[in-house]
């Protein structure tokens, strides 16, 4: 190969020394074009070679820059800023707590810390090679130490913490650094352990009735600690996945937080948590105080269920999908359990279980399509001073691909015609913990609600902003409305909660929104991509993986942006995320926010009275004991938080994670609270469930959260005040 691009190089020289003499002869053009066809010809070949030589992971990952550069709504560029940030991305995400690298391992791999955009664009390679191998040698090292630490008996005794500020704590600087930081961080996990072994929810537990668990704590955590090990090192290719998938994904995220690589199983997956139908086997997993790995529930008319041969706490020993080795289910955790059945989209599996009589059967299951829970929409009435309709939802799901499939927009009009049947008197819309879908569900959601007008803009990476309109004239609801947000509102919902209240349509309830409002969509790693009207995804090769790219930014129709700001609700109530301050602010490379400059022309309805509500809901909230409690815990966790450290001693660590445990606090703040109104069903539903056991008690569970949910009952109370204030 070197002997071509030398002869190349040289025909090159040869023409450059001969060119002036020969001049404006035939002999000149003829000799021209025959050495530029040769030199053409042999830097063909070399680059052919040069491209069949690269690692598959290289290939991959040279594709997916190009696509991403190609596509991105605003592509970064590949530098070596870019290689560094990847480079301590990685470390960061293998090591958050500075368990494994020394000062010197990272020392030793600083030498491709700025290489990395080199090896994307084909020159030698290395990184991965070299990481991977310093990880697992440092896993099993880390894992040795541990070890030795488990054997022996932890007191606490000590006044000691636990630093895990990933930008304040430096990496071990030496052995004995090394092993003082992993004796701390167990002695952490085993604290944590220790308090979740406790009983009726007692913050701070006895002190010598914990301390009797802590060898029986200290010798589940080795067995679990070995099962991850051994799961984790025994199979080459796994582990080998697992690097190779980190490093394209932080190659992807680099650009922007929510533009992520996927294999093509988890492609399948990504899009199955945003329809209302899953592919599933019918079981759930449960694991009891042996470690054992059991059946923790079937699902009615799921495969398992009609298997009719498996059952509850049946234990799993073995589990060995078509065409792959048989994984031995003891050697394994919950989680990598888990993970195995979720990414088989159609393969058949074997799974043998022993039962309760200590009979061990073998059945074969298929995933079947069934309906997944956490994504229906579900129509509730509250009866109180008045009757108000209430729908939440969960996410902007549809049936990818399928035409005809189900979709949230016509799912939320079939219950809101339920409810209006009801004689509701107003309508509680909640889009609390909605992170986003799809994002044409939004603009028909929204059109549900409003007459007429546009419904969003967006700007693509050619600077060319599109309206999105009203697809269908008229509104299914035109009663008082609220739309229920938190900071774990994100992307569609943003744009559906913005849209309302730019229409003056409905009251906005809750705290500020996440903050994103850019638009991404899959896309096949494939460098010949162009995306117009020929483009087909069916078509496209999954070999190479997918990415989640994002094409676009959403704007309201006010030309201005919810990135970064999020939506800003009328009327506010404080939110437990605002101690964890994760908002699309927070987040890497995040774009900036701006606005569009067009003109909209949009007809709002006449203005809210939300000055009002806002002071009539604070003067309620100030009084409300949930509420007070949870401002007061909002301060104690942002202290405990810029602290960065974890006690080690028991009395501070019990008091430490007392500040954590916001739930048991809270919900005493509800138990004897008088209920502003009764919750049920529709009675088209009512009459739906008598005939379905498991929808029903799904149901019930739904039921008893929403009726002790302080939130809701805010937003019952702001409801009333809108109805009876004066028009």
């Amino acid at each position: 190969m070197q002997w071509q691009v030398n002869f190349a190089n040289r025909c090159f020289l040869l023409i450059l020394h001969f060119a002036p003499i020969l001049i404006f002869t035939r002999l000149t053009v003829t000799m021209l074009k025959k050495t530029a066809f040769i030199v053409f010809v042999l830097i063909c070949q070399t680059s052919c070679v040069l491209y069949a030589q690269q690692p598959a992971l290289q290939k991959q990952a040279i594709v997916l820059k190009r696509v991403t550069e190609k596509n991105h709504y605003s592509p970064r560029p590949v530098n070596d800023s870019f290689s560094a940030q990847v480079f301590d991305r990685m470390i960061k995400k293998l090591d958050p707590y500075k368990l494994y690298f020394t000062a010197q391992d990272l020392a030793a791999l600083g030498v491709y810390r700025n290489k990395i955009d080199d090896e994307l664009v084909g020159k030698s390679w290395g990184f991965t090679d070299a990481f991977a191998k310093l990880y697992k040698a440092r896993l099993l090292r880390s894992d040795s130490i541990r070890n030795r630490l488990l054997d022996k008996p932890f007191t606490f005794a000590a006044t000691e913490f636990f630093s895990y500020a990933d930008k304040q704590q430096p990496p071990p600087q030496d052995d004995a650094d090394h092993q003082l930081r992993i004796s701390r961080y167990t002695k952490w996990q085993i604290l944590a352990k220790l308090i979740d072994e406790t009983v009726n929810d007692s913050i701070p537990p006895l002190k010598e009735v914990l301390l009797k668990k802590e060898p029986e704590v200290r010798k589940k955590m080795k067995e679990r600690a070995a099962k991850r090990m051994v799961s984790f090192t025994k199979d080459k290719d796994a582990f080998t996945t697992l690097i190779n998938n980190l490093y394209l994904q932080t190659i992807a995220s680099n650009f922007d937080p929510h533009t992520e690589y996927f294999p093509a199983d988890e492609k399948e997956e990504f899009e199955e948590q945003l329809s209302s139908q899953s592919m599933d086997y019918g079981f759930k997993l449960d694991e009891d105080e042996d470690g054992d790995i059991k059946i923790g529930g079937l699902v009615p008319g799921g495969a398992a269920w009609k298997s009719g041969n498996m059952h509850n706490d049946d234990v799993l020993l073995q589990i060995k999908p078509e065409g792959e080795p048989a994984i031995i289910v003891k050697d394994a955790t919950t989680e990598e359990i888990a993970e195995l059945l979720g990414k088989h989209q159609n393969i058949k599996i074997e799974i043998t279980v022993r039962s309760a009589d200590g009979t061990v059967k073998t059945i074969a299951l298929q995933k079947e399509k069934q309906r997944n829970e956490d994504n229906i929409v579900r129509g509730i009435v509250l009866n109180g001073s008045k009757k108000i309709g209430y729908i939440a939802l969960p996410s902007f799901y549809t049936d990818w691909g399928e035409a005809a499939g189900s979709s949230c927009a016509n799912d939320v009009a079939k219950e809101v015609v339920k409810l209006k049947k009801e004689n509701i008197d107003g309508l509680i819309f909640d889009l609390r913990y909605n992170g986003g879908g799809s994002l044409q569900e939004a603009v028909e959601l929204a059109g549900i609600f409003i007459d007429i007008g546009p419904m969003s803009l967006i700007r693509t990476s050619d600077a060319k902003t599109f309206i999105y309109k009203d697809p269908n004239r008229g509104t299914i609801y035109d009663g008082p409305m609220v739309v229920m947000i938190n900071g774990q509102s994100a992307s569609a919902s943003e744009l559906l909660a913005g849209t309302l209240q730019d229409y003056k349509r409905a009251v906005v309830v809750g705290s500020n929104s996440f903050g994103k409002a850019t638009m991404q969509s899959i896309l096949p790693l494939d460098s010949t991509l162009t995306l117009d009207a020929s483009y087909n995804p069916k078509n496209a090769p999954k070999d190479l993986g997918f990415v989640k790219l994002t094409l676009g930014k959403l704007f309201r129709i006010t030309c201005k942006t919810a990135q970064l700001n999020g939506v800003v609700p009328d009327v506010y109530l404080q939110d437990a995320f605002e101690a964890m301050e994760y908002t699309e602010r927070s987040l890497d490379f995040a774009l900036p926010a701006d606005t569009v400059m067009k003109t909209v022309v949009y007809t709002p309805l006449k203005a809210l009275p939300v000055a009002q509500l806002q002071q009539l809901s604070s003067l309620r909230t100030s009084k409300e004991d949930f509420f007070v409690s949870l401002k007061k815990m909002i301060l104690l966790l942002q202290q405990t938080r810029n602290e960065n450290k974890v006690p080690l001693h028991w009395d501070a660590y019990t008091k430490w994670i007392k500040n954590y445990d916001l739930h048991v606090e809270l919900a005493k703040t509800r138990a004897d609270k008088k209920k502003l109104f009764s919750i049920g069903n529709s009675g088209f539903d009512d009459a739906m469930m008598k005939l379905d056991e498991y929808s029903k008690e799904m149901n019930d569970y739904v039921l008893e959260d929403l009726a002790n949910d302080p939130y809701i009952e805010e937003a019952f109370s702001i409801m009333i005040d809108i109805i009876n204030l004066p028009k």
